[in-house]
């Protein structure tokens, strides 16, 4: 009924070649923007992972996470800013894991909370 000769075997290879063409090409550009024409964020990728800083941002323009990564890992601190530009908390990775203080702060940018983090486990807080 059914033979598997060379054909069906070119037919498969072009339909996944055909599949993975499709989604190189049409998965997710850096240079997004909202309506306005502000970027949506700004940031490097090599070797398709995340490097160096990263920004995302609000609508209206003001920054709204700055970060690093290094090698597809968030590394260093992370700051989120509300969007009139104060900072809502600051967090410190090592390897992709909350590691040291995560600061909150409240509207009018003083320290609310701090929570202590090893490994992405809340070990203490002040």
């Amino acid at each position: 009924m059914y033979n598997y000769n060379s054909i069906h075997k070119a037919l498969a290879v072009g339909i996944v070649l055909a599949w993975v063409m499709f989604h190189f090409f049409t998965r997710e550009k850096n240079d997004l923007k909202y309506n306005n024409g502000k970027p949506i964020r700004t940031g490097e990728v090599v070797e398709n992972l995340n490097e160096g800083q990263w920004v995302w941002y609000h609508p209206n323009g003001a920054k709204n996470i700055v970060g690093n990564y290094h090698k597809g890992k968030r590394e260093g601190v992370w700051t989120i800013y509300d969007s009139l530009g104060q900072i809502k908390m600051k967090s410190n990775y090592q390897n992709n894991l909350l590691n040291g203080e995560q600061v909150y702060f409240d509207q009018n940018g003083k320290v609310a909370r701090t929570l202590l983090y090893k490994n992405d486990q809340v070990v203490g807080s002040h």
